[in-house]
């Protein structure tokens, strides 16, 4: 990671601006993520980033970095609804950081792409770096296939309760080499 990190001010309000990959904890269990940004910052409970291979601290207001915390953090983020709690992707698998006492503990040796939490609170993942599994994690760390493709999978997505998309999983794989079609998109029917 590295990159540069700029506060804007403008009609739509204050926007980040960055080199790299940047990720944002909101309220509600949301998470604000954008490659080379130009995004809306969320509200002022969005005060941990993920940038390059660490968490930053950073004042709601000015976005100064008040502190810095982890090390080999990848990039996949999600936030446990019930806890609050921010589930990362490492070079040793999961942590999990605590955005009140900015402490990380190790939750899994499994390595992952990306990171989502389902409504009914199970963490799902995509696997890494063979690409073609779906898992889900028990309390303690393990994974446990649910879904195993051909081709590999890199993002994963729930559909928002109270929507039409309720129950639903999508999932996304990269543009594979020389294939005009672009990337592959599946959804998976989880509720019936």
């Amino acid at each position: 990671g590295g990159g540069r990190c700029e506060v804007m001010s403008g009609s739509g309000g204050r926007r980040l601006a960055a080199g790299d990959r940047v990720w944002f904890a909101g309220a509600g269990g949301t998470v604000h993520f954008r490659d080379n940004l130009d995004a809306s910052v969320p509200d002022n409970s969005g005060q941990v980033a993920f940038y390059g291979l660490a968490a930053y601290q950073l004042d709601p207001a000015s976005f100064a970095i008040l502190g810095r915390y982890g090390e080999s953090l990848t990039q996949a983020l999600a936030v446990d609804p019930a806890s609050g709690e921010l589930y990362v992707s490492s070079g040793d698998g999961i942590e999990i950081f605590d955005p009140h006492t900015h402490q990380f503990r190790h939750f899994s040796n499994y390595r992952v792409d990306d990171l989502a939490f389902a409504s009914d609170g199970a963490l799902w993942a995509t696997s890494w770096p063979a690409r073609g599994d779906v898992v889900t994690f028990d309390a303690r760390g393990r994974a446990q296939v649910e879904l195993r493709f051909d081709d590999a999978v890199d993002s994963l997505a729930f559909g928002r309760a109270g929507t039409a998309l309720a129950g639903l999983l999508f999932l996304s794989g990269h543009p594979r080499p020389g294939i005009a079609a672009g990337a592959s998109l599946v959804m998976v029917d989880l509720a019936t």
